[in-house]
Parts: C-alpha cells; sequence; structure tokens
C-alpha cells in the first residue's frame, strides 16, 4: 500500500482482499499519478518482477507497470488497459510478487492486441505475443480481481494449496485484516 510518502510501495500478498476487487479506469493522467506509478515500476524492479499491478499495492485504478526485458528501456506504464483480440494458445510457467513462492503453469492465448494510455497520455495499440504478452494478460487479471492460481487445473490447485494455507496463516498472524481464503 503507498504510505504517506508517494515514494515507497509495498506488494500486497495473498489473500488480502484488495487483489480481489475490480479496478475503475483512471479519469486523468496526472503528474502524481505517473509518480505513483513510476513508484511501482521501481518497487518491481527491487521485487526482481515482470510486471505489477495497482491493485497489488493496495491503490484501486487501471495502471500497470511491465518490464518484459528487464532493461528500463522504453515506455513501461499502462493505464486503463484493455485486450482487443487474442489468438492461439501456449501454456507456461508462471509466479506473482503477491504470492510469494508460488509458480503455476497457465494456458494462455499466444497473441494479443491491446490498447492502452502511455505516460504521455497517448492512445497506443500493440500487437503482443511472447512473455510481453503473458505479462499484459496476468497483469490485466489482477485489474479484474483474477489471480493466475484462478487459472491452474484443480490439480495444480491441489499441489499449492499447503503454500496458500501458510500465507493465510502468515497473513493472520501479522494482523492483516481483509482476507478472504482460497477459494
Amino acid at each position: 500500500m503507498m504510505s504517506d510518502k508517494e515514494d515507497i510501495v509495498e506488494i500486497l500478498c495473498y489473500p488480502d482482499d484488495l487483489l480481489r476487487r475490480k479496478a475503475p479506469p483512471v479519469r486523468e493522467i496526472s503528474d502524481s499519478i505517473v509518480r505513483r506509478a513510476e513508484a511501482m515500476l521501481e518497487a518491481m524492479y527491487e521485487s526482481e518482477g515482470v510486471g505489477l499491478a495497482a491493485p497489488q499495492i493496495g491503490w484501486n485504478a487501471r495502471v500497470f507497470v511491465i518490464d518484459a526485458e528487464q532493461d528500463r528501456s522504453g515506455n513501461r506504464i499502462w493505464f486503463n488497459p484493455n485486450i482487443v483480440s487474442f489468438e492461439g494458445s501456449e501454456e507456461s510457467d508462471e509466479g506473482c510478487l503477491s504470492l510469494p513462492g508460488i509458480r503455476g503453469s497457465v494456458e494462455r492465448p499466444a497473441r494479443i492486441k491491446v490498447s492502452a494510455y502511455d505516460a504521455e497520455g497517448r492512445k497506443r495499440e500493440m500487437d503482443l505475443e511472447g512473455l510481453f504478452a503473458r505479462a499484459w494478460q496476468h497483469e490485466t487479471d489482477h485489474l479484474d480481481g483474477i489471480l493466475f492460481i484462478d487459472h491452474l487445473s484443480p490439480i495444480s490447485r491441489l499441489r499449492i494449496r499447503s503454500q496458500l494455507k501458510t500465507l493465510e496463516r502468515e497473513a493472520k498472524k501479522s494482523g492483516r485484516t481483509g482476507m478472504k481464503p482460497a477459494r
């Protein structure tokens, strides 16, 4: 959650119920919102992630950051992202900064066409594939209150059940409130 200082970001962990909320669109891309997104980007790099969505820091807004190349170049902040179309299918291993230590195989479309606004407020449309397409879909799910574990097969969910229970116990012990157990 964002603290009083805009540049400090804490990544929420499962089972925090803020991760299950659908985020509303950003109405205006202001300097303060861009700075907040830039702080998210730094938190993502510090945590060695590929993407981070606003709900993961307790910010209820349709914003995410992605750097699939991890080279800190190019436009990596996206507002009001949308998946316009998709095709193909591929299965690959995924993890999430909000589910530390948990990984699983997720089937997703292989190629997607997307639209979103960049940090300068320009609408962009792109055709994506590979890790960038997978990360875009993963982060879009976060904006809709969906976690990658929701896409796992029943057998895969059974395999990670003890890890989820451990995260639930740790959250309860730490006194974090507003949490819902695994579905």
